[in-house]
């Protein structure tokens, strides 16, 4: 599948990491007892001093500064369609197979879940959107 990469109405590309657009794990929770939110739902670019990265977490790296900008769902799926892409599916998902933030433990089955009362919220959601080309 070849990588979209649409921009916005100021043209600004939605350079997206493809695991990101796909299938995201919730950034903007940092701690789930109490349930604290670290990270902006969207909003534009956000500015953080990092030492490591989620592809190596044992790694240590000298500080950089990381600039990233977290997409709510809403912009997401609205680039798409603004870019002429045909949204196919969109769903959320409330169990994972990693946790990069290291905040949830692993259930009996191995897979990564945020608990909210009785249920819990989701941690994943994935998009498929098509080209109006494509066959």
């Amino acid at each position: 599948m070849p990588e979209t990469r649409p921009s916005t109405d100021d043209g600004t590309v939605l350079n997206r990491a493809l695991w990101d657009v796909r299938a995201r794990i919730h950034g903007s929770v940092a701690t789930l007892d109490p349930l604290v939110v670290d990270w902006p739902y969207g909003g534009g670019p956000h500015r953080e001093t990092v030492t490591g990265t989620y592809a190596e977490p044992g790694l240590a790296l000298p500080a950089q500064e990381c600039v990233q900008y977290p997409y709510s769902i809403g912009e997401v799926v609205t680039a798409a369609a603004t870019a002429g892409l045909t949204v196919k599916h969109l769903g959320e998902h409330e169990a994972a197979e990693f946790d990069p933030r290291g905040i949830m433990a692993p259930g009996a089955d191995g897979r990564y879940r945020s608990p909210f009362g009785d249920s819990h919220l989701p941690v994943l959601y994935s998009l498929r959107a098509v080209s109006p080309d494509s066959a």
